[in-house]
């Protein structure tokens, strides 16, 4: 069964959002929407304004929703920190914090990346005043796109680049929008740093003014982090791009080749059939990039304001009514399971009470000398064992009676019609009482019987009809070799 994720990137100018279904092997794009905010209104107005267009044009019903929160609203810093245990961060952070912002630490949400490094913990901190969080939480939540993550916008779009086979360990994502950049900065295959500056003002962002920004953001990773940092590309990405033809600029003055991101083309989602109404790559890639985390695609930790016991509330308020049926339908299962178990083991230790009473019955009746019976399957082994072994012969060769038995069953086929009714050896001969179909059988027996080097002599004693006229009784008599 597949899930639904939206991806909502909201932007101080722009609104952008991305519909996936997700399955257990695929991720196909099913819907999209780029929506302007009206000019000249408040940004929360502005939202409320936009979001019921969203939740009207879009199947977002029970829809899980990752966000983005506008990145120059957000402030980033990069700590070091003598331990790497998580909580001791969580729990250090707000006094490391306290003397960079300008802001009250109990007025501020918090978010930090733990990095990889050698050494020290390297961490990527982020904070927002919570004041704004929680209206704009809030806001979402009345149009029932309550968030499972709010995470910084292009956030998401830098780590699931990060994830894609063949990208290189250092490269740099620009998010250009109207009237800022954002800068998000990959080392090692690990996002390192993030970076908001403004742009000149108008419709169109300078190429020039960027560049100048780049330099200036990698000159102060590279002191910050005491290594020289090479880019080996730039991807560019965010609706403040249109059709200006940034990346020749760009690549001129950063001697760096640069490209669009574009992941739907870098990434496994793809369309459900044809190209989805209204997608545009730069437009859409970062609000892809928050459903394709949400559907757990690139396995990588994003910067999220949210905390995991709200996110958790949320799922169980969401899903309530199908988690308890599923629940209750796992109990009656397991009821029924565990009663099958019980009867079908009763059942079983009837049938082996019944068998160890008839292996009781017939050792007795078998050997009725035995008094003490204790395990009568045992008992019987040893006691024919020792049958078999015991001599009944008390001349030469001893003869034992499985062989003697063996041998008479060997010489008369299956083919011959004969019931044996009774068997008694002796040490001299063994006499054998029985019922045929016919005179001849009883001869075909015989003949064959006396071709036995067990036997010197086989004697019929008596052969009879019986009453019906339908069978003939006989016995005979198959003497041992007697030595002188």
């Amino acid at each position: 069964m597949s899930r639904k994720i939206l991806g909502i990137d909201i932007c101080t100018h722009a609104v952008s959002a991305v519909l996936l279904k997700a399955g257990l092997r695929d991720a196909a794009v099913d819907s999209c929407m780029f929506l302007k905010l009206p000019e000249n209104k408040d940004f929360h107005d502005a939202l409320a304004e936009i979001l019921p267009k969203i939740t009207a044009h879009m199947d977002v019903d029970k829809a899980s929703c990752m966000a983005a929160f506008p990145p120059e609203r957000i402030s980033y810093r990069n700590l070091k920190l003598p331990f790497k245990n998580r909580r001791k961060i969580r729990q250090v952070l707000p006094f490391e914090l306290e003397l960079l912002l300008p802001f009250a630490m109990q007025e501020m949400a918090l978010s930090h990346l733990h990095l990889p490094a050698d050494g020290d913990a390297n961490i990527l901190a982020a904070a927002v005043v919570r004041s704004e969080l929680q209206g704009f939480t809030g806001l979402l939540a009345e149009h029932a796109l309550d968030p499972a993550s709010v995470s910084p916008a292009g956030c998401a779009l830098a780590v699931q680049l990060a994830a894609v086979e063949g990208m290189p360990q250092d490269w740099l994502l620009l998010d250009i929008s109207p009237q800022t950049g954002t800068l998000f900065i990959t080392a090692g295959g690990n996002l390192r740093l993030i970076r908001a500056f403004p742009l000149s003002h108008g419709d169109l962002p300078a190429g020039k003014t960027i560049a100048a920004a780049v330099r200036r953001t990698v000159a102060a990773f590279e002191d910050r982090s005491a290594t020289d940092f090479t880019p080996r590309q730039v991807l560019l990405t965010g609706s403040g791009l249109y059709d200006l033809n940034l990346e020749a600029e760009l690549a001129e003055r950063l001697d760096v080749p640069v490209s669009r991101a574009d992941l739907l083309k870098r990434s496994a989602a793809r369309f459900a059939g044809k190209p989805v109404d209204g997608w545009v790559s730069y437009q859409m890639d970062k609000a892809l990039a928050l459903a394709m985390a949400g559907a757990g695609m690139g396995k990588r930790e994003l910067l999220n304001f949210r905390p995991r016991g709200a996110a958790q509330s949320r799922f169980w308020q969401q899903n309530r009514k199908p988690l308890t049926v599923t629940a209750a339908l796992a109990a009656i299962l397991l009821i029924l399971l565990a009663t099958q178990a019980v009867v079908k083991t009763r059942v079983l230790r009837q049938r082996l009470d019944h068998l160890d009473r008839q292996i009781t019955t017939i050792f007795k009746a078998t050997f009725p000398d035995v008094r003490r019976i204790v395990d009568p399957l045992q008992q019987m082994r040893v006691k024919l064992r020792d049958i078999d072994r015991g001599p009944l012969l008390s001349t030469g060769n001893p003869v034992r009676a499985l062989e003697i038995l063996n041998d008479i069953s060997r010489r008369i086929p299956a083919r011959i019609d004969v019931t044996f009714s009774r068997l008694v050896i002796s040490s001299q001969a063994v006499q054998i009482s029985a019922v045929t179909d016919t005179f001849n059988t009883v001869d075909e027996i015989k003949n064959r019987l006396i071709q036995s080097n067990t036997f010197e002599k086989v004697d019929i004693t008596s052969a009879n009809l019986d009453k019906s006229g339908k069978h003939v009784r006989f016995k005979l008599r198959l003497q041992f070799p007697q030595k002188s």
